[in-house]
C-alpha cells in the first residue's frame, strides 16, 4: 500500500512539492519559529541539496528537496505573522487609521470591530503601515451605522491579547493569531471617529455591504428580531444576530446543523 502510494506521488511532482510545503506551514503555525531560525534552516537545506546534486546522491537529494520546501513553508508562515504583528504598536501613543474588514459585532455595551491598520501618525506625518487588531468601542448613536469598509481614526493603547487563564479553556489567543491578530483595545466614544464611509473597493467588502443591505430589507418587512436572525442565518449565512436562546433551542432539537453554526 505504501509503495503504491509512493509511486502515485512520484507521478505528480506538484503533490511532491505541496505536501512538504504544507507541512512546513503547519509546523510554523504550532512552533512559531523566529525568522532567523527559519532562514538558517532554509540555507542549510539548500546547501544539503547542492551537495547531494554534486555528489549524485539520489537518496539524499529527495530528502533535501523535502527539507527545502518544509523550510520555505516555515519562512512563509513566519513572514506572514511578522508582517501582520502590530505588537510594536503596544507602546505607540498617537493616532491610527484603519479599515473595518468584517461586519461589526454589537454587544450590550460595546461593539467589536476587526480593523486592518493602514497608517499611523508620526511627527505630524501619516506613515503607511500594516497589521490587524480588534477594537471594542463603547456603544453610542454612531455604532449602529458602522459597516465593513468604513475607515476610522482612533487613538488606541494596544495591548497583547491574553486568555483568561481558566483551565482547559478555548485558546482564544491562538485562534486570533491564525488570523494574524495579536492586539486589542477598548475605546470610549471620544477616542474614535469615522473619516470615510463606503470607501473600500475590495470585493469582499462590497459583498459584506450587499448582505447587510439585504438584511435591512428583510427587517423592513416587519420581522421580529428572532425571525430576522433565523432567516439571516439560513439564507445569508449571517449568524451574529442569533440569540443564545435560539442557539440552545436548535441544539436541543438536534437541528443546529440547519443553521450551520
Amino acid at each position: 500500500m505504501f509503495f503504491k502510494l509512493n509511486e502515485e506521488i512520484k507521478r505528480y511532482p506538484f503533490i511532491r512539492i505541496t505536501l512538504p510545503l504544507v507541512l512546513g506551514i503547519v509546523i510554523g503555525i504550532y512552533l512559531s519559529p523566529n525568522i532567523l531560525t527559519s532562514v538558517i534552516i532554509t540555507v542549510l537545506s539548500i546547501i544539503l541539496f547542492t551537495i547531494a546534486q554534486i555528489k549524485s546522491l539520489r537518496s539524499i537529494t529527495g530528502i533535501s528537496i523535502n527539507i527545502v520546501f518544509i523550510s520555505l513553508g516555515l519562512i512563509l508562515t513566519t513572514l506572514k505573522s511578522d508582517l501582520n504583528n502590530v505588537s510594536s504598536l503596544n507602546d505607540y501613543d498617537g493616532y491610527i487609521i484603519g479599515e473595518i474588514y468584517e461586519d461589526p459585532k454589537p454587544n450590550e455595551k460595546t461593539t467589536s470591530l476587526k480593523i486592518e491598520i493602514t497608517a499611523l501618525k508620526h511627527d505630524d506625518e501619516w506613515v503607511s503601515t500594516s497589521g490587524k487588531t480588534i477594537l471594542y468601542i463603547e456603544n453610542d448613536e454612531r455604532t449602529d451605522d458602522l459597516q465593513a469598509g468604513d475607515q476610522i481614526i482612533f487613538n488606541p493603547h494596544l495591548s497583547e491579547i491574553e486568555n483568561s487563564g481558566n483551565p482547559e479553556e478555548f485558546d482564544y489567543k491562538k485562534y486570533l493569531s491564525y488570523n494574524m491578530i495579536y492586539n486589542s483595545d477598548f475605546l470610549s466614544s471620544d477616542e474614535w471617529n469615522v473619516i470615510k464611509s463606503d470607501y473600500s473597493s475590495k470585493l469582499n467588502i462590497k459583498l459584506l455591504r450587499f448582505r447587510q443591505n439585504l438584511i435591512s430589507q428583510l427587517k423592513e418587512h416587519c420581522m421580529s428580531n428572532d425571525e430576522l436572525a433565523v432567516v439571516s442565518a439560513l439564507a445569508l449565512g449571517y449568524k451574529d444576530q442569533l440569540s443564545d436562546e435560539i442557539r440552545h433551542a436548535y441544539a436541543s432539537s438536534g437541528a443546529m446543523h440547519i443553521l450551520a453554526v
